[in-house]
């Protein structure tokens, strides 16, 4: 067999839900076909990994990236792969792209013989929207992201999404009717070796007056919905209480205005950019995810599950953890009515179950550890590669 090139949108050492899923499935890969994957990374930042063939696509000023767009490019991927195609493209059997926004190249790949297979992280025009950030550059391309995404799901061999919900959404919104076996669902899971894990005891009783919130404190969906607690859901917390718990927030770069917003409540600990988030938040109780908008698998879930945390989340967050909704520990909210219901379910449980931190770790290890979701991942792969 030739040898995979794998396009990561992420750089493989990023601590974020992107550089976890693009590091997950790398180490799949390179696990599977030792000495036979090549990586393309379109990221800013360079990638400490312990891997010979890492190709990087050179940034491009600021003039060349307006330049660019008004051409109808939405990446610089575009105008740097012909000619390493030209050099490299006949090593390559199969390519496996992660992101949707880079599939205007699989026309150059199809002309080296190269099959294509697709990761969808998301729902991509809708996480566009939702991140008006930089790096999406303010949600203003949806078209282009549209069209990309259309490529993928017309000329891409194969289709892998991180839920049930994405593949439907997807699915659904552009009309696909053919080829249903091109689509399916791979999950997400840990990379093989989390290099910042901090593995609590078992047996450390959870605080049930000590809850977290984590993630990426400067996306806008992360900010919005902590900021949606604080209107709507932070006193039902200090009424449960009476005024006795903590609420942990943690994550990266904060804005000034999260910053004042967490100042203003004397139970708030906010935690900015910490050296190891599971540390940071080990001592919380209960977790909670507050993101009410967007696609894809949020991703800071996995975190709470693996330390063994009651989770409490928005209904939006919900989607791709619909296997641990059949459990009390996993409660799922959508107005202060169903939050308030939720959190005195999880106090309850744990007043209860002395045993619930080793319960949730196992189950949370039955379905995200690179064990069982690199046998989900392999087994489409080698479908696709036969």
């Amino acid at each position: 067999m030739k040898k995979i090139l794998l396009l990561t949108s992420e750089s493989l050492n990023l601590k974020s839900g992107g550089g976890l899923a693009n590091k997950a499935f790398f180490d799949s890969l390179v696990l599977r076909y030792p000495d036979s994957v090549d990586v393309v990374q379109i990221a800013h930042s360079l990638t400490d990994v312990d891997h010979d063939n890492f190709y990087f696509v050179p940034e491009i000023s600021k003039a060349g990236q307006v330049l660019w767009l008004l051409r109808g490019r939405y990446h610089r991927l575009y105008q740097w792969m012909p000619s390493f195609l030209a050099k490299h493209g006949k090593e390559y059997s199969y390519c496996i792209m992660n992101a949707s926004t880079y599939a205007d190249t699989i026309d150059m790949m199809s002309d080296y013989g190269i099959k294509t297979a697709v990761i969808h992280h998301n729902y991509e025009v809708r996480y566009q929207m939702d991140n008006r950030l930089p790096s999406t550059l303010f949600g203003f391309t949806p078209y282009m992201v549209e069209r990309n995404e259309r490529l993928a799901l017309n000329k891409a061999e194969l289709n892998m999404y991180l839920t049930e919900y994405d593949k439907e959404t997807i699915i659904s919104k552009y009309n696909i009717s053919s080829n249903l076996d091109k689509h399916v669902v791979v999950g997400m899971y840990e990379p093989r070796v989390v290099t910042d894990s901090f593995d609590n005891s078992d047996d450390l009783a959870l605080n049930d007056k000590v809850l977290a919130i984590c993630g990426s404190l400067s996306g806008l969906q992360t900010e919005q919905s902590v900021f949606d607690v604080f209107e709507n859901y932070y006193n039902i917390i200090a009424e449960l209480y009476s005024g006795d718990f903590k609420l942990i927030i943690a994550g990266r770069n904060p804005s000034e205005k999260m910053v004042a917003k967490c100042n203003m409540h004397e139970n708030v600990v906010l935690k900015a950019n910490p050296e190891n988030m599971f540390k940071t938040i080990d001592k919380a109780g209960i977790f909670i995810c507050p993101v009410n908008c967007g696609s894809g698998l949020k991703l800071r879930i996995m975190d709470g599950l693996k330390l063994g945390m009651p989770i409490l989340t928005h209904e939006v967050s919900a989607r791709g953890y619909e296997q641990y909704r059949k459990f009390k520990w996993f409660q799922v909210y959508n107005d202060k009515q169903s939050f308030a219901t939720g959190l005195r379910n999880i106090v309850s449980l744990i007043e209860l179950n002395g045993n619930l931190r080793n319960e949730i770790k196992t189950e949370y290890n039955n379905y995200f550890s690179f064990e069982n979701g690199n046998r989900r991942f392999i087994k489409c792969i080698e479908s696709f590669c036969k």
